[in-house]
């Protein structure tokens, strides 16, 4: 079919098909929207804890590194001096509002059993593109982790806040524990 618009001659060809593709993917049954937290992210992870009975909070300036394929996400944690940390885990996007979801990540070592350090991480991430920085987006979360001494005796626990914003959405090749 051919059509003028504005003096301009177009041909229509299978214009239903169009307007379909044409559509954002969560506006589409059964085709999930996009909710990709590859990337890195700089901020900090702040940990509250008790040492040898007196509450401590200590926050450790990070770098986390997220890959991503699908829901499934490797993440890398460098925290500086409190060392680095790999989790794998996966992501959801909100089914209301595409641009947002949740996270959950389990460091690899995590053991219902005695372990040299366990912890959960669960997050909520809003992306959030800027005209400065299109990768823009923002993760806080909360974890639990235990930690125990060469004999496997608990010697730390506690809770940590997670606060990170993404500079570069470029897949860093985060290598956690997932099969991603």
């Amino acid at each position: 079919m051919r059509r003028t618009i504005g003096g301009k001659k177009f041909i229509i060809v299978g214009s239903a098909l169009a307007v379909a593709l044409a559509l954002p993917h969560h506006g589409i049954a059964g085709v999930a929207p996009v909710f990709d937290l590859t990337g890195t992210w700089t901020g900090k992870v702040t940990c509250t804890f008790q040492d040898n009975g007196v509450s401590e909070k200590v926050p450790f300036p990070s770098t986390m590194t997220i890959s991503q394929n699908g829901n499934a996400i490797n993440v890398l944690v460098d925290s500086g001096s409190a060392g680095s940390f790999a989790y794998g885990g996966w992501a959801q996007v909100n089914a209301k509002k595409s641009n947002k979801g949740a996270t959950t990540f389990v460091e690899c070592q995590t053991s219902p059993f005695v372990n040299n350090y366990n912890e959960v991480v669960s997050a909520i991430v809003t992306i959030k593109p800027t005209k400065k920085n299109s990768a823009n987006a923002v993760l806080t979360g909360t974890s639990g982790y235990s930690q125990t001494d060469a004999g496997g005796n608990p010697i730390l626990g506690g809770i940590c806040k997670y606060k990170f914003t993404r500079n570069d959405a470029a897949d860093p090749g985060a290598n956690g524990c997932n099969p991603v």
